[in-house]
């Protein structure tokens, strides 16, 4: 990919720089993981005060994969049985069934 990205440059920057002079390594995405587990355990220590709003759930996400893994997880505690969806009149409202966090989180195969 760096080889890509620096020809790619040197035909935009044509006269500029040599590619080998070009900072390639600040334009390449630092990849971003989120653990399901780990996003799990978050949701349900939030839905733990409460219920909360799966929009708002969504909204609070600050990358793309952060919102997967935060998708997945709900998916995953839903199929566990761990937490309750119900449907309002525009969103879709989380409550947690309740149970020890950490066992339900170990169930959790990544």
């Amino acid at each position: 990919p760096v080889d890509l990205l620096k020809s790619l440059q040197s035909m935009f920057l044509r006269g500029i720089k040599a590619p080998e002079e070009l900072e390639v390594d600040k334009y390449i995405p630092q990849k971003i993981s989120y653990s399901v587990q780990d996003k799990s355990r978050q949701i349900l220590n939030r839905l733990g005060s409460g219920r909360l709003g799966l929009r708002v759930l969504y909204a609070q996400c600050r990358t793309p994969s952060e919102l997967v893994a935060t998708f997945i997880s709900v998916l995953e505690l839903c199929s566990m049985g761990s937490i309750n969806v119900r449907r309002l009149d525009d969103d879709y409202e989380l409550e947690f069934v309740g149970g020890d966090v950490e066992e339900i989180v170990e169930k959790i195969v990544e």
